[in-house]
């Protein structure tokens, strides 16, 4: 399975949404997502892939190049989910099976 096909799902319901950001209370505090973090965190309902979310940035961010903007969805990603509030690769059935590594350097 490509990186790209992997399906981003928050594990934390707890947020507040806000017309230019979204605050995540984690178990340990609040995260705020701005811009492109808060598109991302909307997204990521384990039905988008991170190429869908790389496709609603380059609509909104149209001077930056496709691959720039997959790295930072991945790094994005691969930050929230080493803090436990995301997974990278969501399905209900496979979970415990499915790649969750996501490089993004």
């Amino acid at each position: 399975m490509k990186i790209e096909d992997y399906k981003p799902c928050r594990l934390i319901n707890s947020y507040r949404i806000e017309a230019e950001f979204v605050q995540v209370l984690t178990f340990k505090k609040f995260i705020k997502l701005e811009d492109a973090g808060r598109v991302i965190w909307l997204s990521a309902n384990g039905k988008n892939t991170i190429s869908d979310m790389v496709s609603i940035l380059k609509e909104r961010y149209t001077s930056m190049d496709e691959t720039t903007l997959f790295k930072g969805v991945c790094k994005l990603i691969g930050d929230l989910q080493k803090m436990g509030i995301l997974i990278a690769n969501w399905d209900p059935l496979y979970k415990d099976e499915l790649p969750q590594e996501i490089a993004y350097e």
